[in-house]
């Protein structure tokens, strides 16, 4: 077998398109633009990991890390998962697939491993088999995420769902792609100081980000009230294949009890759909208030894998999740 192969960010990649299906689709986090965002803005250097078996193309195992500067393995803020991607042979047999996936898992494991980590990562969801992690000695947790498929159609919604959308549409507020991101840091800030949180983003990050992965990867999404007062805003990250994830949002204080989030989720999936996105990705289900409001839409609950170091901090780290979750280990 044979170890990682890191690929300088930008190199020119393969022109052949590929036919993917749904649960293959590229995360945008893999992007060449998110990338570069993650080393201007977090100061991490990134690496690109293809894993694959002895003189063979397929298998193989594709990932971006990033390394802190002591060398170790770090999951930049704002980022759900580490971008992830296996690619099996176009085997139809489950087992061959397994045990292709066991082999190159193995590879990453031990990758990490070797560089040791600055912190939890997360793996992807659609990763399900993470023994490898566990037999090299990490800590696994389960968490979850919401996942939808587009086109969306609304009456998946909760019948409350539905009525608020209704509300903010009869009392005037208007939905809209938008590039006035100074618009949108003044909602995630209202909603960071509802919650005690800080998004550790500005306008000059939008703007950057922007740049880097243009308006049909980086949509900002805007809700005005009739006299053009900003309400909410969303930011979603699409990848060209079709994969959505929902990045940072955030609503006024006053036009809270509106609908007006509802009304802008509903306009963000539609203008997805028509995109061509065929999934959207929740980020998150894991706190139980911000749960209940996304099972809401009818989405999948689908889990991921936290893995942390087995070390004495990252043991502590990882009692002090479960704690909170009201969870206990099963040995």
């Amino acid at each position: 077998m044979r170890g990682a192969a890191s690929e300088g960010i930008g190199l020119p990649r393969s022109s052949e398109k590929e036919m993917l299906k749904p649960e293959e689709l590229q995360s945008p986090l893999s992007l060449d633009g998110w990338v570069e965002f993650n080393r201007i803005k977090w100061g991490l250097l990134p690496l690109r990991l293809r894993l694959t078996e002895e003189g063979k193309d397929l298998p193989a195992l594709e990932a971006v890390v990033y390394l802190d500067k002591r060398g170790k393995v770090k999951q930049p803020p704002r980022n759900p998962y580490l971008a992830v991607r296996f690619r099996p042979t176009p085997a139809t047999r489950p087992q061959k697939i397994a045990r292709q996936w066991l082999s190159l898992s193995k590879l990453l494991a031990s990758e990490l491993f070797g560089r040791g980590l600055g912190g939890p990562i997360c793996l992807p969801p659609g990763i399900l088999d993470v023994r490898e992690f566990q037999w090299k000695g990490y800590l696994v947790e389960p968490r979850y995420t919401f996942l939808l498929d587009l086109p969306y159609q609304v009456d998946h919604a909760d019948h409350a769902v539905r009525k608020q959308i209704a509300k903010a549409a009869r009392m005037g507020y208007r939905c809209e792609r938008t590039r006035a991101f100074e618009d949108v840091f003044a909602c995630l800030k209202e909603t960071e100081r509802r919650q005690n949180f800080d998004y550790g983003l500005g306008p000059a990050d939008f703007r950057l980000a922007h740049e880097l992965l243009g308006d049909d990867v980086f949509r900002c999404y805007a809700c005005y009230s009739p006299d053009g007062e900003i309400a909410s805003a969303r930011i979603v990250l699409r990848h060209p294949d079709g994969h959505a994830l929902d990045w940072v949002a955030g609503t006024a204080d006053k036009h809270l009890k509106n609908g007006v989030t509802q009304l802008l989720i509903s306009f963000a999936l539609d203008d997805l759909g028509k995109s061509a996105a065929s999934s959207f990705d929740y980020c998150g289900a894991n706190v139980e208030t911000v749960a209940a409001s996304k099972a809401s839409w009818g989405g999948r609950l689908q889990p991921y894998y936290a893995i942390t170091a087995p070390n004495l901090k990252g043991l502590a780290l990882f009692m002090l999740r479960m704690r909170r979750y009201g969870r206990w280990l099963e040995w």
